[in-house]
This record gives C-alpha cells, sequence and structure tokens, in this order.
C-alpha cells in the first residue's frame, strides 16, 4: 500500500525556558502572583495540546530500535519513529521526505517494494508494470510479450520456457507447446483407442454408429487445408459417400475420418466427438442441412463430450466454443444448445431431422 511521504515532527520545549523571560520582572509580590497563574494557564494549555496529539507522559517509543525518544520524531504508519530510523527496510534508504510502501507495518523505497513484493511476469520473471496481460490460463505477462512470441495452436499459452518449457513446429506451420506435447497422438493405434472412448460414450447418449470400419486418418494441416480451403483452422474432416441407383438411394458409406496429427489427447478426443457427428447424422439418414445446422449439432456432441471431461482444459474449450464469434460454428452451436437445454437431445435430433432446422 503506497504510504504519502509527510510525516508529523514533533517538538518538544521546556516551560522552564519562560522563567528566564520574566525572571527580572518578578520584583514584587503582585508580579509573583501574575507570573504563577500565566504558569499555571500554560502548564494546563500544554497538557491539552499533548493529549490532543496522542501523545502520553512517557516519551514515544521509536518502531525501529524501541528505545524511547527524546527530542523531534516521525510519525508514520500510526508509529513513532527516530527520524535517522525511518529507512526502506530492504536497503536502508532513509525515507523521510520521500514516498513509501508498506508490507507487514514496514516501509520500503518504491524500487525495493517492487522487487520484493510486485506480483511477477510469468514469461520473464520481471515485476509486473500497470500494463500487463491475464490470458485464459491466469499467466500475467507484460504485454509487450503477446507480440514477440507464438501461442501453442492447440490450448493458446504462450509458448516460452517459463509457461510452456518451449514447443515444437510442426512441418504444416503449427506450433505446439511441449505441454500439449506431452500426449499427443502420432499413431493410428492411439487413434483407435480414443475414438473406441467417444463411441462408448455417444452410445450412452443414445447415438450409435453401424458396425461398419472406416480408415481413420492422422493427417497434416496441409492436407485438411486441401480439402477445407476456406476453414483455415480445420481439424478434422469427415468424407462420405452416397450411391443410388436409378435416383433412388441406395447405400451410405463413411468413406474415411480425418483428424490432426500431433494433437494432445483431449483435443484429438474433442475433434473425434465432432466429427462422430457428421458421421452419426449422415448414417441415420438426415436430410441435407444448411452448414450452420450441421455445425451446430456436431459442436453440440463435441460440448457434451468436454462436460464430462470435468477438467481445466475442458473447461477453457467449453468457454471458448459460446464465446466464438464465427456465425456458422459459434451461432450454430447457440442455437443447437438452446434446443437440447429445451427440449432434450433426442427430441431436438428427430426436430431437426423432420425441420431441417432448430
Amino acid at each position: 500500500m503506497t504510504q504519502n511521504s509527510t510525516v508529523i515532527i514533533i517538538k518538544y520545549s521546556f516551560i522552564s525556558n519562560a522563567i528566564s523571560l520574566f525572571g527580572n520582572a518578578m520584583t514584587n509580590t503582585k508580579s509573583l502572583i501574575f507570573f504563577t497563574l500565566l504558569m499555571q494557564v500554560l502548564l494546563v494549555a500544554c497538557s491539552s495540546t499533548a493529549h490532543d496529539r496522542g501523545s502520553r507522559s512517557k516519551p514515544a517509543i521509536c518502531a525501529r530500535c524501541n528505545n524511547p525518544i527524546a527530542g523531534e520524531y516521525l510519525v508514520a504508519l500510526n508509529k513513532a519513529w527516530h527520524p535517522r530510523h525511518f529507512y526502506c527496510n530492504a536497503c536502508g534508504e532513509n525515507l523521510q521526505g520521500s514516498h513509501f510502501f508498506e508490507k507487514n507495518h514496514r516501509p520500503y523505497c518504491e524500487s525495493c517494494f517492487n522487487k520484493k513484493f510486485s506480483p511477477r511476469c510469468d514469461v520473464c520473471r520481471l515485476p509486473l508494470n500497470s500494463k500487463y496481460t491475464r490470458d485464459a490460463w491466469g499467466y500475467n505477462f507484460h504485454s509487450h510479450h503477446l507480440s514477440e512470441l507464438e501461442t501453442c495452436f492447440s490450448c493458446a499459452r504462450l509458448i516460452c520456457k517459463n509457461i510452456t518449457n518451449g514447443g515444437k513446429k510442426y512441418k504444416d506451420g503449427r506450433l505446439i507447446c511441449n505441454i500439449c506435447r506431452k500426449t499427443s497422438v502420432n499413431s493410428p493405434a492411439q487413434a483407435a483407442k480414443h475414438f473406441s472412448r467417444i463411441k462408448k460414450f455417444m452410445a450412452s447418449h443414445g447415438l450409435v454408429l453401424p458396425n461398419e470400419k472406416f480408415p481413420l486418418q492422422l493427417v497434416s494441416m496441409t492436407v485438411l487445408r486441401k480439402s477445407n480451403p476456406h476453414f483455415r483452422d480445420v481439424a478434422g474432416r469427415t468424407e462420405k459417400a452416397l450411391f443410388e441407383v436409378n435416383g433412388v438411394e441406395k447405400v451410405r458409406r463413411i468413406e474415411k475420418m480425418q483428424v490432426l496429427d500431433g494433437l494432445p489427447a483431449e483435443h484429438f478426443e474433442t475433434i473425434l466427438a465432432h466429427e462422430f457427428g457428421h458421421a452419426w447424422l449422415f448414417l441415420n439418414n438426415f436430410p441435407v442441412l444448411d452448414l450452420q445446422v450441421e455445425e451446430g449439432l456436431c459442436e453440440l456432441f463435441e460440448y457434451l463430450w468436454l462436460i464430462e471431461q470435468k477438467s481445466e482444459i475442458a473447461r477453457f474449450r467449453m468457454k471458448k466454443m459460446r464465446e466464438t464469434k464465427d456465425k456458422i460454428y459459434g451461432g450454430g452451436f447457440r442455437k443447437a444448445l438452446a434446443g437440447y437445454k429445451k427440449y432434450g437431445l433426442k427430441k431436438l435430433l428427430l426436430q431437426v431431422k423432420k425441420k431441417k432446422k432448430f
């Protein structure tokens, strides 16, 4: 807490000095009586003044050395100090007449206070000034680091030594921090294991895929962007095929499902939950839906999965989904979520299948 540098300086003067002033005037009895009355008035006045200032009959005690104070002293932090003892508790700089900061009832100069007690930047560990940024993870850092450092493609943390222990740049240009890389999915066997978890969860909500098998591929961002040129940060894709004979639909089939490689397991599973939605809607004979409606439903499937995870990263992703301004994904999700809260999942899906809208 910043304290004003102004302190009260109190002086003791002795009434006995008045004797020398009036001593020569006491030449008769009337003068002596007058002087006696005058001294009584002065004593009462001085006593009242001392009481008003909070002084006591005993000398003030210095907050630094705990010794009685004779003569001038300072009043600061509701304590008395010898002037020479009112100094910075860290460096010893005398603070009389200076602005100071208080911590645990002790004074500090501004420089020492910042070094010892100011919040530290999570990037560079230097004291934070008044201009700093707090991210979604609760990290505090100087705002200029935002233009100096890259963020993780998956978790959006600033990639640096003190927050993520660095990171890695993939060949497709993505930057993944070392926190996320600890659980990165890089093999078909890993992918299949995570997809089994998603299918089990969706089945608990009455969403079951046919037993047909289709390839689950791990691909780069470069591959996904070729198939989805309008969505630069796409993380998954489900390729569908519909076969007709004489204009009559005969077979619906999932040709393949693609998900970005190198994602952390939890992120990989959220993408799988979304892509599961596309596959389920198609294989359950839903009509061709407006893009906002279909993506909104698939985002809802992803959101339901995240609710069950009860983790910090899941809460981060859920908040991001609720707040995104994208009209297709964000707008569609919010409409789907509102429908889910109003009707429940089963009734919402029946309505969309029948009316092609929420």
